[in-house]
């Protein structure tokens, strides 16, 4: 949608001069044609290609205008690619008969043009005008109206090439003759107008480019109902211009007054919408509105699918400022991807040399500096800079936005002189093309506000920071990414500068703002998208809590309660964040009883269960069965996030805003007390070494949060827990994890006798249980309960109904070699299989089988259905098809591999680049079969290979599950990632909808875990009011009486209420 022009539809203006019978069939269609019945002269199309080609070729020239009559009809119904190839032929025909030289030649050549010109092959086109138009002038005269629209055409084209030098005086001179043809008051006089705006636009002569587009308008609004296309043009580049002028509410209500327009008409241009689409998508990215602009990003660009025009150079507009997008929510792979294509597509089309390509490479360059390769960025970002400045000159802003991402990466990696001589040139060329109250001034204002506070200019600074502010709140106003991320910057420069009351002020102001945005952006992004947002931002939330620990140090006389109490919020409001977006989906759509998002989650599940399987492929095999896994995540991902949108949708009424911790205070009762851990790794004014552990407690009687700072992290984290872990696995005396992990927590107990613990870091993978008081003699077990949850929020859960039907299904004793009925080819086995999953050989484990049994014994005594799986029953069949069991207890092999093999193709029976990127295939359980599939050269996904990942287990349906017990090896370890807990099988099963999960973090001895499985269920399930986590420790209580070791009593341990 750029252009308007009322056109000769294509040319045949010439009365024939040879002879034709009327009644022939291609002079019906000539005569269809010409009488604008373009229905029959379509159905004439294929009668008229049945003649044998030695009858049609009798008269050469009736021929030649036969194949340009098809052509112009096949052209009417936008079948373009086809119309290409009957213009050629009437040209071929032409040359043969007549030369290059004559008239019917140059309407050949120029229909051809024409038709490689829609279709965006402007290179082909190109030569072909050139040659047309000279012959056209002959034949009708340099100033007829025939010529001038012909001539209008090449005008239009080098205008959407970006050729903005040649296009001006030529569309100058089209207007002229316009004037002198038809008048002012003509469609096609204003409609040059509107292409001249768009030139001058295109060259950054923005005030020349608005003031025509205004009188557009103004004519235009005058017309009938007949002219709403053309309206709708002139609206969508007055729109695009307000724009990039900033004006982006006025811009916003023009965009959808256009389309309202193009929606209500019959017939349209599809890539009128697809122009109009993108451009709103660019408003709303510019707005950060990330949401809205994907949408309309995608939607433009299946426009070009629809309809066929995927080699069109337009279709790279909504996918290059798609990738762009995607870089600025953090997702870098799918930014990569989809620049690379542009790249190569632009590159095929414009050349090199052509500002689109230019734009294209500097936003791959944006791709790279996000993921930290400078020199790469570097080297596109200076080549798209000399495209510019040969193309467009040292004037125009996109050579200056090109000076702001060069500033950028300079300023970043320590090159600050050449960072301030950009800024300092793009501010200035900025300012003169799109004025200082633009919000891109304001974007490259705050870039160069942050220089000058590395520099030390502290009041420079902060004046080019605030005035930025003032920019983006008048613009957009506060509640936006780049206001957010504005204070931020201004929030750091007070602190580097000393007025810790003003940092704290700005701070405060800044992370309620990021708050609000993952409220704002989560509903509509899936859980990949949603990870790749959160940590383009957590890095804030990193430095805030920095600053936190230093006014607790260095402010010791001060209140820094206010600091504390925001602290906590922010962590209540991020901790586990992504868990708690994707658990238990199940219930969440069951509750909704709304058939669509059902239906979207089956869908999804379907989805999800089906890449899991394929995960199982080598790359070879992948390739071999023809599989696209990036295909098919990208087809999960859309699924998942149109379920997403509608879940939040269906929540919103039942959300209360964001959780304090004074209401976690008011659940609590006397003697009890809640801990908040928080590992930071320190800043100021840079990244530094050090690791803190932050603890944050609260009783029933708190005015404030009470803090104790661990300022040794970066030696809890390694040395620290090696020791306890030797000590622990050697059954020696350990003198020094109590007194390091626990006594600086222990001063925000204050006597109580029970503990909420949120872990953090390595607080992940320890027993708190385990640690030895030296002065007592006891274990922490003696002194306290201990109630471990994912995030405080947990405590303010609500239970359900619950299932009251007293269901378990218990899993044990498998057996690893049980062979499916499939056969096995000798020559794919592979003896050494099992080493892929981190293990030697799949001893069996007839300890298992004992416990099984005597927790199905206890449980039956308590009237409980149960279901026990033993053996070759004890399957990853059998397994996922459980329903919402009360209980769900597996004994069985776990497995966590943290290091993968270098040259593997495979790891643990999954992909290994796959496995690489998410943790959740790196864990999981052994069952049924798994270690014949093990030996299995070649996967088959025919039947279960008895080995279920994390992240096949988040597939189960543990919707009402009040307890999964995985009594196995080492169940509780995973990949550990600050503030968001522990990636692996306890991740996985509370996704799946599990409310507490009892595992271990090493080794079990098969005699004490069967012991302390019996106690805990007896206990447990003879006292309906006894919590979980009550009767857990009274049982580890009784088997420590037994065997004092932590090592046999202490493996275990329980998350959730």
């Amino acid at each position: 949608m750029k252009y308007i022009l009322t056109l000769f539809f294509l040319i045949s203006f010439w009365e024939l001069s040879w002879s034709q019978d009327n009644n022939s069939l291609p002079a019906m269609l000539q005569q269809a044609w010409e009488n604008n019945e373009f229905e029959r002269a379509k159905e004439l199309i294929p009668q008229v290609l049945s003649i044998p080609l030695d009858q049609q070729q009798q008269d050469p020239d009736a021929y030649a205008n036969t194949m340009n009559t098809v052509g112009m009809v096949l052209y009417y119904y936008n079948e373009h690619e086809k119309a290409t190839t009957y213009f050629q032929l009437a040209r071929n025909k032409i040359i043969e008969l007549r030369g290059d030289t004559g008239a019917y030649y140059g309407l050949y050549s120029y229909n051809l043009a024409t038709t490689l010109d829609i279709l965006g092959r402007y290179t082909e086109a190109d030569p072909l005008y050139l040659t047309a138009l000279p012959l056209l002038a002959k034949a009708w005269g340099p100033s007829s109206l025939e010529y001038t629209m012909a001539y209008y055409k090449l005008t239009l084209m080098y205008t959407n090439m970006g050729r903005y030098p040649e296009a001006e005086p030529m569309n100058k001179a089209v207007i002229y003759f316009f004037e002198v043809i038809l008048g002012k008051d003509n469609n096609d006089y204003w409609g040059a107008h509107n292409n001249l705006a768009r030139i001058y636009e295109g060259a950054g002569m923005y005030a020349e480019a608005k003031t025509i587009f205004e009188e557009c308008l103004k004519y235009y609004r005058k017309k009938s109902p007949e002219e709403d296309e053309t309206l709708a043009i002139i609206l969508n580049n007055t729109a695009e211009l307000n724009r990039k002028l900033g004006n982006y509410k006025k811009a916003e209500q023009m965009y959808f007054e256009s389309l309202k327009i193009v929606g209500g008409m019959r017939n349209y241009d599809p890539l009128d919408s697809a122009t109009t689409c993108n451009n709103l998508a660019l408003m709303y990215k510019a707005t950060t509105k990330y949401a809205e602009a994907e949408a309309y990003f995608i939607k433009s660009g299946d426009i070009y699918e629809r309809i066929g025009l995927t080699e069109h150079p337009d279709y790279t507009n909504p996918l290059n400022n798609l990738g762009d997008l995607y870089r600025v929510m953090g997702r870098y792979n799918e930014a990569f991807v989809l620049l690379e294509k542009v790249i190569e597509m632009r590159e095929r089309l414009f050349g090199t040399e052509h500002q689109n390509y230019a734009n294209a490479i500097s936003n791959l360059a944006l791709v790279y500096f996000n993921a930290g390769y400078y020199k790469e960025a570097e080297e596109l970002f200076l080549a798209a800079k000399d495209i510019y400045y040969r193309l467009l000159g040292d004037e125009h802003v996109l050579y200056g936005n090109c000076l702001n991402s060069l500033a950028v990466l300079y300023r970043v990696a320590g090159f600050p002189k050449e960072a301030e001589a950009f800024y300092n040139e793009c501010l200035d060329i900025t300012a003169r093309a799109l004025g200082k109250d633009h919000v891109k001034y304001a974007l490259y204002l705050n870039g160069a506000g942050v220089l000058n506070s590395k520099l030390g200019n502290y009041a420079k600074a902060i004046e080019m920071i605030s005035e930025a502010m003032d920019i983006v709140r008048r613009k957009l106003g506060a509640k936006n990414y780049n206001y957010t991320d504005f204070t931020y910057s201004l929030a750091e420069i007070y602190r580097d500068a000393g007025d810790m009351k003003k940092a704290k002020e700005m701070y405060l102001v800044a992370m309620t703002g990021y708050v609000e945005l993952i409220n704002y952006y989560f509903p509509t992004l899936s859980e990949k998208e949603k990870n790749a947002f959160y940590y383009t931002i957590s890095f804030r939330f990193e430095t805030f809590n920095s600053f936190v620990i230093q006014q607790v140090i260095e402010n010791t006389e001060g209140n820094n309660s206010q600091l504390i109490e925001a602290m906590f919020n922010y962590q209540l409001s991020t901790k586990s964040l992504l868990l708690n977006e994707v658990s238990n989906i199940r219930a969440k759509v069951s509750a909704s009883q709304d058939e669509e998002l059902i239906s979207l989650y089956n869908n999804w599940e379907e989805k999800q269960q089906n890449l899991a399987l394929q995960y199982r492929l080598s790359a070879d095999e992948l390739v071999l069965n023809d599989i696209d896994l990036e295909l098919l995540e990208k087809e999960l991902n859309t699924v998942e996030k149109m379920m997403s949108t509608k879940i939040h949708l269906f929540n919103e009424g039942l959300r209360k805003g964001n959780s304090t911790w004074k209401d976690i205070q008011a659940r609590l009762k006397e003697g009890e007390v809640a801990v908040e851990m928080i590992r930071v790794d320190y800043y100021n004014k840079d990244w530094t070494d050090q690791v803190y552990y932050v603890a944050l407690g609260i009783s029933k009687e708190s005015k404030t949060p009470a803090i104790a700072l661990l300022e040794n992290g970066a030696l809890l984290d390694t040395i620290y827990i090696e020791k306890n872990r030797n000590a622990i696995w050697r059954s020696e005396k350990d003198e020094q994890s109590y007194e390091v992990f626990w006594k600086p927590i222990k001063s925000l107990i204050n006597g109580a006798n029970a503990v909420y613990f949120s872990p953090d870091g390595v607080y992940h993978q320890m027993n708190l249980y385990a640690l030895l008081n030296t002065e007592t003699g006891e274990y922490l077990i003696d002194e306290i309960e201990i109630y471990l949850q994912t995030t405080l929020k947990d405590i303010l859960k609500v239970s359900g109904p619950g299932n009251n039907e007293k269901t378990a299904e218990i899993f044990g004793f498998p057996d690893y070699n049980y062979e499916t009925s499939s056969a096995n080819d000798a020559s794919t086995l592979d003896p050494d299989g099992l080493h892929r999953y981190g293990y030697q050989a799949l001893t069996a484990l007839p300890g298992t089988k004992l416990e099984a049994e005597a927790v199905r014994d206890i449980m039956t005594e308590k009237n409980f259905n149960v279901n026990l799986k033993l053996g070759a029953e004890a399957s990853e069949s059998e397994l996922k098809q459980i329903a919402g069991p009360n209980i769900l207890h597996i004994a069985t092999h776990g497995f966590f591999l943290k290091d993968q093999m270098e040259r593997a193709d495979m790891v643990m029976g999954i992909n290994a680049e796959k496995s690489n990127q998410n943790p959740l295939l790196r864990s999981g359980l052994m069952l049924a079969g798994a270690a014949a599939s093990a030996r299995k050269g070649q996967a088959n996904l025919e039947e279960e290979d008895g080995i279920v990942s994390a992240y096949e287990a988040m597939l189960l349906n543990l919707e009402n599950t009040e307890l999964v017990v995985l009594s196995a090896c080492e169940t509780g370890l995973g990949e550990v990632r600050n503030g968001q807990g522990v990636y692996g099988l306890q991740r996985a099963f509370m996704v799946a909808g599990a409310e507490a999960i009892m595992m271990s973090l090493w080794q079990v001895e098969d005699n004490a875990t069967k012991e302390l499985m019996k106690a805990f269920y007896s206990i447990w399930l003879s006292n309906p009011d006894k919590t979980k986590q009550k009767a857990f420790r009274e049982a580890q209580l009784t088997i420590k009486s037994k065997f004092p070791s932590p090592i046999f009593w202490g493996a275990f341990v329980m998350v959730g209420l």
